[in-house]
């Protein structure tokens, strides 16, 4: 039972509480959400999830038409995933091109057993925001310390330049897992 409980608190984290009470009221929620969850899948995305921090491998499409992949700190909080970026990557301008990314997580004791996140932005902030601006570096600094157990600020800003950051909040659209612990 508590197995279960913490599984649904996992994806409830990843897809809201609405969209998985809507997945067990009916099926025609579940096509509209596009995912695949049964109770092996809740079962791996809760045991992924208990090794945090995990770097996630980040794809996003290129201007070339081929996907870019990448290993990124991430965060989530409810049902949004947030990728903090430097505004002098590639990425941030594919970002905006295509709004579109998907994220790959994989367990650290074994490889075979993963978690794809496929999500789309729904805002930007920039740092240089006079309003939500100082959320940009918050959550910079909540990441640094999440990854490296260090205190913030975030200490790998490029010093040879004036380093921007972005950050892209970004819904989920579908999850999908494969492999057994």
């Amino acid at each position: 039972m508590i197995a279960v409980i913490g599984a649904f608190m996992v994806l409830s984290t990843l897809l809201g509480f609405r969209a998985l009470r809507s997945l067990s009221l009916a099926s025609r929620d579940f096509k509209k959400i596009n995912l695949s969850i049964n109770k092996s899948n809740i079962r791996n995305i809760t045991i992924i999830f208990s090794y945090e921090p995990v770097t996630a491998i980040v794809s996003v499409m290129g201007r070339t038409g081929r996907p870019n992949l990448t290993p990124v700190w991430f965060d989530y909080s409810g049902s949004t995933i947030y990728l903090n970026l430097a505004t002098h990557r590639k990425k941030v301008d594919w970002l905006r091109e295509n709004p579109q990314a998907t994220f790959l997580l994989m367990n650290p004791e074994n490889t075979y057993h993963w978690i794809s996140i496929k999500a789309t932005v729904i805002r930007e902030v920039s740092e240089d925001d006079p309003e939500q601006g100082s959320r940009v570096t918050a959550q910079l600094d909540h990441i640094w310390t999440k990854y490296t157990g260090a205190e913030p600020p975030y200490g790998l800003r490029d010093p040879s330049m004036d380093e921007r950051r972005v950050l892209f909040e970004m819904g989920v659209d579908s999850v999908a897992t494969f492999g057994q612990p």
